[in-house]
C-alpha cells in the first residue's frame, strides 16, 4: 500500500486540444471534490488545459480552457470551505497570458 490514490482521466481523442479546450477538467474536478469530501489530508491536482490548449495558439480556445479550469477550482474551493480546508494554486510556467501583447492588444 502506497498511502496514495491516483486518478488520471483519459485525454480527449482529438487532433489538437483547441478542438476540445475543456479537455477532462470536469472529470478532474469531480475527483478533486470527491477527495475533499472524503477528507483527504493532501490533494495534488493537475489541470493541463491552459498549457496544452495554449500551445495551439488559439486564443479563444485558450480562454475556454481557462474558464473550464476556473469553474473546477471554484467547485473545489466551495467544497474546501465546507471542509475547513485550504487551497494553494501554482503553475510551472505560463502560456495563455503571452498570447496577447499588453501594449497593442493583439
Amino acid at each position: 500500500e502506497t498511502g496514495e490514490d491516483r486518478f488520471m482521466p483519459a485525454s480527449p481523442q482529438v487532433a489538437t486540444y483547441d478542438l476540445q479546450p475543456e479537455m477532462s477538467a470536469e472529470e478532474v474536478s469531480d475527483s478533486f471534490v470527491a477527495a475533499i469530501e472524503a477528507g483527504y489530508d493532501l490533494i495534488v491536482v493537475n489541470y493541463a488545459n491552459p498549457d496544452m490548449v495554449g500551445h495551439t495558439g488559439d486564443l479563444e480556445a485558450a480562454k475556454a480552457a481557462c474558464t473550464a479550469v476556473d469553474t473546477g477550482l471554484g467547485r473545489a474551493l466551495a467544497a474546501l470551505e465546507v471542509a475547513g480546508g485550504a487551497m494553494i494554486v501554482t503553475a510551472d510556467h505560463g502560456n495563455c497570458e503571452t498570447m496577447i501583447d499588453p501594449e497593442t492588444g493583439g
